[in-house]
């Protein structure tokens, strides 16, 4: 490659001397040449080495045109006037006359050539190297096909008649049958012949607008765009011609050429279009093109393309690009040169935006500002275009096969090698690219003298660029350039005022004014000095010695240079064992909510360090709770910190110790502070819980016979959802809960049967969740507190089933409310009261005896369920449920539970959808529940939601109402069972749960699951999951999800999604279940009515019939093993 280079080198006319013996020179010697598109830029380059090299040629025709007002005499003087023609000029003066213009034009009849011009050719030329082409790709399709496809027909024909004609030269492109990813030296199908474009040509000339881009695409198809089409049917062409010649017809295929390699004229660039494509210098193919021209016949093809050879990656050009970026600057350039590979077009048009348009945006104005003519966005408009146009070439990659081209090479002797080389094998890429980048430096009117001058530019630019993007770290990249870049002094101090930000044993950092500065440190015991290079006001140095001084000289450092320098005071660093001092102050300079989640906050908290400055601290902070933090603040430009999630309302602690190393540590600095509630930031109860009651009292009356309470308290700033008050009173386990709007500011509440003193508890409720509750306590007067005994002990005296339990003297109908809710809360306690005692008539009472256990029908979390069979009186035998609690269930809890269950089926009553009573006895010294046996059959929804009315109207919340409690009958009647978590409710519809009893969370309303209320809209909630059981033939609610995760999932709003098989009516149903407000989602009654309204569009009431639904499963099934 040197050897290459130094040949460029020697004197020209030296050099012509000493290669007498090349047999291309000969073969030139008196040879005439006509020559198409010579103004171009390929065509210029072989011009100008035909000139140089065969100085013994005959006459070089050039088809030209007049253009813009210049004759083509004149455009020829203007073309030879250019820099490219220097050497000719110097070699041989009178070249000029071997010129011959000859106006031509591709696009017209005949190619416009006048009778004298033709016959002139015919009779004189030699050799023709058809180089032009229309390479326009947005040009009207008719004018770039009759140039380059019927042009170069009528080119051909002209080959013919020339009466000594030895090679015609056609100039393709590597790239005219791109659809091919390995393009091979020969001849592929064409995609038209001649009559097809001139049938295309007149359709394009018959449209005012040409044909319309979709219909060139459909032209085209696999060529991609009209050049590369035209491209590849003119090959054909010559192929047809070459066939039948007596000369030889070439195809020459290049690829996207670069500016001149080593001759002319190194860098060489004949337009402004825009980038240069590392592919192949223009040097290597002009000498190709000549080569061509002798002792050749046939039609052949030659490819002359880089990746056969010297293949070049991205990786490749990019090096190199930034390289000749650094060595050959621009003394204009005004921005840090980069290149960057990006990987979609949208992010290349974000790009295009931001480093290209906006940049020349700014550029005009101020040219316009300083009333100059604007041009950069015109340039970068050219650049856009260019690059556009080239995009598919330079962002696809091709195997490009040259086998023919090296066959010719090794039939050249040494001279012709000598002064036409075309081995891709020895070029150098980086050299080549640093051509280009001259050829822009001189495009620019940038003279080799000021070469010196812009890279000193160049080098501060890309110094200050560099630490800009590494901000306060940028030595690592800064201090590689400051050891290659002479900088010059500017006579101004540096006025940086350094101080120490910190130290420790083994680091130290120093601060002072903003800016850029090359740093020394000193050391106390030693001469040798560490340099830096920073931007920004603090500096940092590590892997110091304990207990050792050290000072800094800081250069001021900027675009005009270095100013003088500034040193600083003596630092140390800490001794080993030396305990730092404890921190003065902490203050809390923020708090606010989190970016990403407002339910948690963020404080940002500083602290002021003692006077020895440690760079290390260690904080500890705490809250209220578990929410312990304890980390290390390490060489911090600030002496700050943050906290991230903490909650509103509480007090967080913080301690700071300062630390040297592991092992020494200072006394801690505590600071405490407080968060606001949430409604102080947010405002917003759907966020955020409501404020705490305020001014709650109570007054309490009695009538004779029962309490009434009259209950206040203030309106609330921001108005709740509800408020739940709850009243107890101690000997009594019924806790009265009500449910009040959220407007209203105080209850009045009768018929409550109260001890001598008595609590009101008050939560406000909304979305965002329950106040904290308020409580007072009261007592009852004496004078109420002797009346209440006085009726008790009547009660006592006339009602002995009040104390006991019993209930001889009144039948289930006609027993007041009230007692049936007193029952309800009462405890049974198993060692002192009889399970058959609670029976309201003796009807109920079954003898053991009489009852015979079979196989077990299910379990649930106390109690277990078994058929058996019960005899009655007439000797006949009925199949019945016996529900028992299990044996090993023997807490007081689940026995309450057994019990309650027994009392709520008596008080409930019959309903042919529901479980009736049949009896109960004792066994084995436990209470036995007997219920109806119900056997499996058709499944019909619309009697379930009846069962569910029934139960609102008789206003018994069920609380677990699933598809497992849920039996069928023979005769298909589908009724309610297992009433073990069900509750009576009397005032406002409304019950908490006390206690830690098991409860069924995916069945649970959200409500139920965040605050233990349970309302007949908890048991809709449930109805809803319930009819998504029956569409989904019993799947688990919640799919793939822990029941301890089922919460937080509904709270961020979902729900479960349609079944397969579900219609959208019914799946409409089921999602108002989960209304997430109680009060929006339907009653009972209307989801009986929307039910029915659904049933009755069906043809016929067609139900689910799940025999069916099973057998279609199995089939599936079947299918899907096989």
């Amino acid at each position: 490659m040197n050897d290459i280079h130094a040949t460029s080198q020697l004197d020209e006319k030296e050099d012509l001397k000493n290669n007498d013996d090349s047999q291309i020179r000969k073969f030139y010697a008196g040879k005439c040449i006509f020559l198409t598109g010579c103004i171009g830029f390929l065509g210029s380059v072989i011009l100008e080495k035909i000139l140089r090299t065969c100085v013994d040629i005959g006459k070089v025709y050039v088809m030209i045109r007049p253009k813009k007002g210049m004759s083509m005499e004149d455009r020829v003087k203007e073309r030879f006037r250019n820099v490219l023609f220097d050497k000719v000029h110097q070699l041989n003066p009178n070249f000029v006359e071997k010129i011959v213009p000859i106006y031509g034009d591709l696009q017209k009849t005949d190619l416009a050539l006048s009778p004298e011009d033709r016959r002139c050719l015919i009779e004189n030329v030699d050799i023709i190297i058809h180089n032009a082409s229309l390479v326009y790709f947005e040009a009207k399709a008719s004018h770039l096909l009759r140039a380059n496809v019927i042009g170069t027909q009528k080119m051909l024909e002209l080959a013919t008649e020339c009466y000594h004609l030895k090679a015609f030269v056609y100039v393709s492109t590597a790239y005219s049958h791109l659809y091919n990813k390995v393009i091979e030296e020969k001849f592929y199908p064409p995609p038209a012949d001649v009559k097809l474009i001139e049938q295309i040509i007149r359709a394009d000339e018959e449209k005012e607008s040409g044909l319309s881009k979709d219909e060139i695409h459909d032209i085209v198809g696999q060529w991609t765009n009209l050049y590369t089409f035209s491209k590849a049917t003119t090959e054909g062409v010559v192929q047809d011609f070459g066939r039948t010649s007596s000369f030889s017809c070439l195809v020459y295929r290049p690829s996207i050429v670069t500016p001149p390699y080593v001759e002319p004229l190194p860098g060489w660039i004949g337009n402004k279009n825009g980038p240069v494509v590392l592919t192949l210098g223009i040097s290597l193919v002009l000498n190709v093109s000549i080569i061509f021209c002798r002792k050749f016949k046939g039609p052949q093809v030659y490819n002359c393309a880089s990746s056969d050879w010297n293949p070049v990656t991205f990786g490749l050009a990019r090096a190199a690009t930034l390289r000749a970026a650094y060595k050959f600057p621009s003394l204009k350039m005004a921005w840090y040169p980069f290149l960057v590979y990006v990987p979609n077009f949208p992010l290349l048009v974000i790009f295009h935006v931001l480093f290209h348009i906006l940049p020349a945006i700014i550029v005009d104005i101020v040219l316009l500002a300083q009333r100059k003519t604007p041009m950069a966005i015109s340039a970068v408009w050219r650049v856009t275009k260019f690059s556009r146009i080239l995009s598919h070439f330079i962002s696809s990659s091709w195997i490009i096969k040259s086998d023919n081209l090296k066959d010719v090479q090794t039939r050249m002797n040494a001279a012709d090698l000598k002064e036409f080389p075309f081995d891709l094998n020895v070029v150098d890429w980086y050299r080549l690219i640093e051509s280009a980048l001259l050829g822009f430096r001189s495009m620019l009117h940038d003279t080799p003298e000021s070469l010196p001058a812009a890279k000193r530019n160049m080098e501060i630019v890309l110094l200050i660029m560099k630490c800009d993007d590494f901000q306060n770290h940028c030595e690592d990249v800064c201090d590689d350039f400051l050891d290659e870049f002479n900088y010059p002094q500017v006579d101004e101090d540096t006025e940086a005022d350094v101080d120490l930000h910190c130290t420790g044993g083994h680091v130290m950092m120093i601060k002072f004014n903003p800016g850029m500065y090359i740093i020394e440190q000193s050391v106390s015991n030693s001469s040798s000095n560490v340099t830096k290079t920073i931007k920004g006001s603090i500096a940092t140095f590590t892997n110091l010695t304990p207990g050792i001084k050290y000072r800094y000289r800081l250069y001021n450092f900027t675009k005009e240079g270095i100013s003088r320098p500034e040193t600083s005071e003596w630092f140390t660093t800490y001794e080993a064992d030396y305990r730092p001092l404890p921190v003065k102050s902490i203050t809390l300079l923020k708090l606010e909510a989190e970016k990403m989640d407002k339910c948690n906050l963020r404080a940002e908290v500083a602290f002021e360090p003692a006077e020895d400055r440690s760079c290390y601290y260690n904080v500890l902070s705490w809250g209220e709770e578990h929410d312990l933090w304890n980390f290390n603040v390490a060489q911090k430009p600030v002496f700050r910190f943050e906290l991230n999630d903490l909650k509103f309302s509480r007090t967080h602690n913080v301690t700071i110790s300062s630390l040297n190393g592991d092992t020494e540590s200072s006394s801690a600095t505590a600071f405490k502070f407080h968060t606001f509630s949430c409604l102080e930031y947010c405002n917003d109860l759907t966020t955020c819980a409501p404020e705490s009651v305020k001014g709650l009292r109570a007054e309490c009356t009695y009538n004779g016979e029962f309490y009434e309470l009259k209950i206040y308290w203030n309106k609330s700033l921001q108005e709740p959802d509800s408020y739940t008050i709850e009243i107890d009173s101690p000997g009594d386990d019924q806790v009265y809960s009500f449910s009040v709007p959220g407007n209203r500011t105080e209850v009045y509440i009768s018929n409550l049967n109260l001890g001598p003193k008595y609590k009101v508890r008050i939560i406000a409720e909304s979305l965002g969740g329950i106040s904290l509750p308020v409580a007072i306590e009261n007592f009852i007067s004496e004078q109420t507190t002797g009346m209440i005994f006085s009726r008790y002990y009547k009660q006592r005296n006339k009602k002995f089933f009040m104390e006991c339990g019993r209930f001889e003297d009144h039948n289930q109908k006609d027993l007041p409310i009230e007692i049936t809710k007193k029952l309800l809360s009462q405890n049974y306690d198993s060692e002192t009261n009889d399970p058959i005692a609670l029976t309201l008539t003796h009807e109920y009472e079954l003898c053991p005896k009489l009852l015979k256990l079979k196989g077990v029908l299910g379990s649930g979390a106390y109690g277990v369920v078994r058929l058996g069979s019960l005899q009655h009186k007439s000797n006949n035998i009925t199949e019945v449920a016996v529900k028992m609690l299990k044996g090993r269930s023997n807490g007081k809890e689940d026995l309450q539970n057994f019990h309650k269950e027994i009392l709520i089926m008596k008080f409930v009553g019959q309903h042919p959808n529901i479980v009736s009573l049949i009896g109960f006895c004792n066994m084995y010294n436990k209470p036995v529940l007997v219920i109806e046996y119900c056997c499996k059959g058709d499944l019909q929804t619309y009697l379930r939601t009846v069962s569910n009315e029934f139960l609102s109207s008789k206003r018994i919340v069920h609380r677990d109402l699933a598809a497992r409690n849920i039996l069928v009958c023979a005769d298909r009647i589908v009724k309610i069972s297992d009433f073990g978590l069900s509750r009576d409710v009397y005032q406002e519809n409304l019950y908490r749960k006390k206690g830690d009893g098991k409860l069924p969370l995916k069945w649970m309303a959200i409500e139920a699951l965040t605050h233990q209320i349970y309302t007949t809209y908890s048991d809709v909630w449930s109805f809803g999951i319930l009819l998504w059981e029956i569409v989904t033939m019993g799947a688990l609610p919640y799919p793939e999800i822990s029941s301890n995760a089922v919460l937080k999932l509904l709270k961020s709003g979902y729900r479960m999604e349609q079944p397969l098989n579900c219609s959208i009516e019914l799946y409409n149903i089921m999602f108002s279940c989960w209304n997430v407000r109680p009060q929006s989602r339907p009653t009972f009654t209307q989801l009986k009515e929307g039910l029915d309204k659904l049933l009755s569009y069906h043809s016929g009431n067609k139900y689910l019939n799940i025999d069916e639904i099973l057998y279609e499963a199995q089939e599936q099934y079947r299918i899907s093993e096989k």
